[in-house]
């Protein structure tokens, strides 16, 4: 049993199987990042819109010189920033079970009501 040693051919074969799979990944890897892009200028947009619609919400809700609608751009910039930074999400308040819950008067209806 004698084996034999790989002809130049043989190289020149593989090397040229070789070059097409890079080539193919390549192909791929580009298509695959131009959909990347397309998929990112979407969404860009999409957060243009829905803060448009945000700052319209809040105008409405807030008119347009309220130090309410102030205050709260102001935590929310916080917030963004503390994300931005890594730091971790904000701390909320959290409510424990012993902490009492002011209770609404219940009123009674007037007898000359309807039922």
């Amino acid at each position: 049993m004698s084996e034999q040693a790989p002809s130049i051919a043989d190289f020149l074969v593989r090397i040229a199987t070789l070059e097409a799979a890079v080539c193919a990944r390549d192909i791929a890897i580009a298509e695959r990042d131009e959909q990347l892009r397309r998929e990112r200028a979407e969404a860009a947009l999409r957060i243009q819109r829905l803060q448009l619609q945000i700052d319209r919400f809040n105008r409405k809700a807030f008119g347009r010189s309220s130090e309410k609608l102030g205050q709260m751009q102001l935590e929310l910039e916080d917030l963004e920033t503390d994300f931005a930074a890594g730091a971790p999400e904000a701390e909320l308040a959290i409510v424990s079970d012993t902490d009492k819950v002011r209770a609404l008067p219940v009123r009674k209806l007037n007898p000359n009501l309807p039922r």
